[in-house]
């Protein structure tokens, strides 16, 4: 079938324009669920700001946790307290949408004054953006969409006639302070000025971001006695790879959103001489999605490369529908972005049938609110819905105990002691199986007393009028 390439660009354009509506959907959607989405958001609904001891604290003791980020992401964070809601998710999924419909914003402008494409790719390269922005539940319990508004901003700063390279740096600082790998737009930047020959600016970027990452970092891990750079600057360096994480997540990627046709229409734009900022950022992007064979990582670090390359994409596009371009690109394009646009539209409206249930999370949390004490619980949402401090988040932990820095006698020896009134986890384990010491420690020391929505819940002592083997599990 042939069609128009007038006629194509008005489809593409409505296509996005309809999954973009999808993705928002979901996320006003997820705005009104009151429940958690993904197993970090229980995390940062218990990380707010309170002081940077205790943000950064030494997991030697209660509560055995880890901060894995910047403080500007927690600092955000800390205002929820200020919006009256019992929602305890609702604030930071809010920000979120914002700082993402601010990303596109920008992706605009950078397309428009940057890269120099008309507006209406420019408009398509914003709208394409929001069309896949949405990977994962993650999106709404990590820094990334954050720490890319000012990426986006530092790169639209530096790539003006004037250059603004002051500017530029003071921005990529706060990226840095959200998330640290704003270093990989640092990197891109600092290479562009290089190449572009051009020493003021240079020297300007350089110096600005050096100084106040370096002076601000400095007084950050003195505060904290050392625990900040080791947190958020060494402990990933430590973190094993796991190709399967990368693998799981490309492939998720690939199948069910737009990225190949748009990584298709950025690869065609790069050819352009207008945009040497642009694909030096976009190939850094690439490069550090590298990252996402790190245990604990998540798509959610597709996105700043998906950003870049929708902005190379709209010079792609407007090579691609024009009537002087070759014929092969423009229908390679065409029907690679008719294809993944169906499969992206009917995985999304599928991922909405999550707001019509409630998570086995919330229900074991709610079992757990009658228990005198605290409750010792492998996912942060269960201690949350029982109104319970956290005391445990087991994700990363095991990572220092592979390297001889931390280990789980501590909290092994309040197991034994009785210290928790209850201890649930899911069936297998769950994140508890990182630390097979702890959990032979709970067999030997309290009752399997229920078995609930795939959770297994040990007590000791009467707890709801049960004290032991109601609807218990072998699967425990």
């Amino acid at each position: 079938m042939k069609v128009g390439r007038s006629t194509a660009f008005k489809v593409v354009l409505i296509a996005s324009l309809i999954i973009s509506a999808l993705n928002l959907s979901y996320m006003l959607k997820a705005l009104a669920y009151p429940y958690e989405l993904d197993y970090s958001e229980g995390i940062y609904a218990f990380s707010a700001f309170s002081s940077l001891g205790d943000l950064y604290g030494t997991p030697s003791a209660a509560p055995y946790t880890l901060t894995y980020y910047p403080p500007l992401y927690y600092l955000i964070n800390s205002f929820r307290s200020v919006v009256t809601t019992s929602d305890p998710y609702l604030y930071l999924r809010f920000m979120t949408l914002i700082s993402l419909l601010a990303d596109s914003v920008l992706i605009y402008l950078i397309s428009k004054n940057l890269a120099g494409a008309e507006r209406g790719y420019s408009a398509l390269a914003a709208i394409l953006f929001l069309s896949i922005a949405y990977l994962t539940p993650a999106l709404f319990s990590n820094p990334t969409v954050f720490e890319l508004t000012f990426d986006l901003l530092a790169l639209l700063l530096v790539g003006m006639k004037d250059r603004h390279a002051y500017l530029s740096a003071l921005s990529l600082s706060v990226a840095f302070f959200f998330k640290q790998s704003a270093l990989v737009m640092f990197v891109a930047i600092l290479l562009y000025l290089v190449v572009s020959r051009e020493r003021r600016p240079l020297i300007q970027f350089a110096g600005t971001f050096a100084t106040v990452v370096l002076l601000v970092s400095i007084f950050l891990n003195f505060v904290t006695g050392g625990n900040f750079v080791f947190q958020t600057l060494l402990l990933p360096l430590i973190t094993p790879e796991l190709w399967q994480n990368a693998i799981a997540s490309w492939t998720m990627a690939a199948y069910f959103t737009l990225i190949i046709p748009i990584l298709f229409a950025a690869t065609i734009g790069l050819r352009s001489k207008r945009l040497p900022l642009i694909a030096i950022a976009l190939v850094a992007e690439a490069l550090s999605t590298l990252s996402i064979m790190k245990a604990g990582s998540s798509m959610v670090y597709l996105i700043p490369m998906v950003a870049v390359a929708c902005i190379a994409s709209s010079i792609g596009m407007e090579r691609i529908f024009s009537e002087k371009s070759s014929s092969l690109p423009y229908h390679l394009f065409f029907w690679l972005f008719i294809m993944f646009s169906l499969m992206e539209a009917t995985a999304v409206i599928s991922t909405m049938s999550v707001f019509a249930s409630t998570p086995a999370q919330e229900t074991v949390g709610v079992w757990l609110r009658n228990v005198s004490g605290n409750v010792l619980v492998e996912d942060p949402g269960v201690a949350l819905a029982a109104n319970k401090p956290l005391v445990f988040e087991p994700s990363m932990l095991w990572v220092l105990e592979e390297h001889g820095l931390w280990n789980d006698s501590a909290i092994i020896a309040e197991i034994r002691d009785h210290d928790f009134g209850a201890i649930a986890y899911p069936s297998g384990g769950g994140r508890f199986s990182y630390y097979p010491d702890l959990i032979s420690t709970i067999k030997g020391s309290y009752n399997l007393t229920y078995y609930h929505d795939g959770w297994c819940i040990y007590t000791y002592g009467v707890v709801n009028g049960i004290s032991r083997y109601v609807n218990a599990s072998t699967a425990c």
